[in-house]
């Protein structure tokens, strides 16, 4: 059902002129902190601030009012969501920044709103498509991740090219208690406070979540954790994130002091804080303008377009002539199947379970579509 989003929102990413890097060509340290918006980012945040200038910052978008707020700025936040109020994530923390890693099939308007020093991009491959190869045969690669729908499971998943030693992971807790969902300053928890009245206030929304959420025990001791089937979902994909690191030889370490339990090594703040000191005794050097790899998303990705829109322009001819005049053509239902199979990441969302096919009703629907994505792509020329 978000086929059709994703796919305008990668049209346009490609159209827009921000050069960008791939997310591979990016520089590793040695200590990389992944920082959600999670209530254990209230607890460390202090250790946070206190150990600065020794570790890499990496923040999820909803991170970075909390993390802002205590003056500590993020050397890169990602961020992967496709629709536009992704924006107000950013907006109660500003909207300059040093660095963005965006998904390709995220909202446009994050790298055209949002200042940074410099952008980059990596995609998520939520269906199988020949779009991304077809890319990459222009000169173009792209570094492609699973679909893994969390944005701190992103995160930690981008480290493999951030990170050559430690990982350090906080507020990524997929769980809740009483009153406390999100980290202080969050934009959950702003959002909350706006709403609230003297008669209506956030509790009541707190109480329908436990009502339907899952007692678990959780990472530190005392009062329970709250979690869902998705929370508990995407702290499965964190795992299996970890796991992937860590067969890269990289440590991931657990910084939280609540949360869902992960296969990651717990650490305390005295141990993060010798670990740091033994191995970068002094300040890291953080690199925001690399000389290379810089691409223009206006030029491989306009040339695609082009090319896209006259092989749909071919393939709406064909099926208009096999509409009106069916099976009259020798070979023409041939080349509309085979048009149809090289534009298959536009026709995500068709319903036919055999497709692509020749019934007349579906080839209706594919002229629908293959009109709606040409009129998108001349309109943002």
């Amino acid at each position: 059902f978000m086929a059709r989003l994703w796919t305008r929102n990668l049209i346009s990413n490609l159209l827009d002129n921000h050069p960008s890097r791939d997310i591979s060509m990016h520089q590793r340290y040695r200590h990389v902190v992944v920082a959600g918006a999670g209530p254990s980012l209230d607890l460390g945040i202090q250790l946070l601030k206190e150990c600065r200038s020794a570790y890499f910052l990496v923040a999820v978008d909803t991170a970075i009012p909390s993390l802002v707020r205590q003056n500590i700025i993020p050397d890169l936040i990602v961020a992967v969501e496709g629709q536009i109020a992704n924006l107000r994530d950013f907006i109660p923390g500003g909207l300059d920044y040093p660095a963005l890693a965006f998904d390709l099939t995220s909202t446009p308007m994050i790298p055209r709103q949002i200042r940074c020093d410099t952008l980059w991009h990596f995609d998520s491959e939520y269906a199988p498509g020949r779009h991304w190869d077809e890319l990459a045969s222009l000169g173009w690669p792209v570094t492609r991740i699973p679909p893994l729908g969390s944005v701190g499971v992103v995160a930690l998943y981008l480290c493999r090219h951030l990170c050559d030693a430690h990982v350090h992971i906080i507020g990524l807790d997929f769980a809740w208690q009483a009153g406390a969902t999100h980290a202080v300053d969050s934009p959950s928890q702003l959002a909350q406070f706006s709403s609230a009245r003297r008669l209506s206030s956030q509790s009541g929304e707190t109480a329908s979540l436990q009502a339907h959420a899952q007692v678990l025990p959780g990472v530190g001791e005392g009062k329970p954790e709250y979690s869902d089937h998705v929370l508990g979902a995407y702290r499965d994909s964190l795992d299996e994130a970890i796991g992937m690191l860590r067969q890269q030889g990289l440590q991931v370490h657990d910084l939280r002091s609540r949360g869902l339990p992960l296969s990651a090594q717990p650490i305390k703040p005295d141990g993060f804080r010798q670990l740091l000191a033994d191995d970068c005794p002094s300040p890291i050097i953080r690199t925001s303008k690399p000389e290379k790899g810089l691409v223009d998303q206006g030029g491989p990705g306009r040339v695609w377009l082009a090319g896209l829109v006259d092989r749909m322009d071919v393939c709406q001819t064909l099926i208009q002539h096999e509409l009106r005049h069916p099976g009259k053509g020798s070979d023409n239902g041939q080349k509309i199947l085979l048009g149809l199979e090289e534009l298959d990441f536009l026709f995500l969302d068709i319903p036919d379970a055999d497709w692509p096919t020749l019934d007349p009703g579906a080839l209706t629907r594919a002229l629908i579509i293959l009109d709606y994505y040409r009129s998108f792509i001349l309109q943002r020329f």
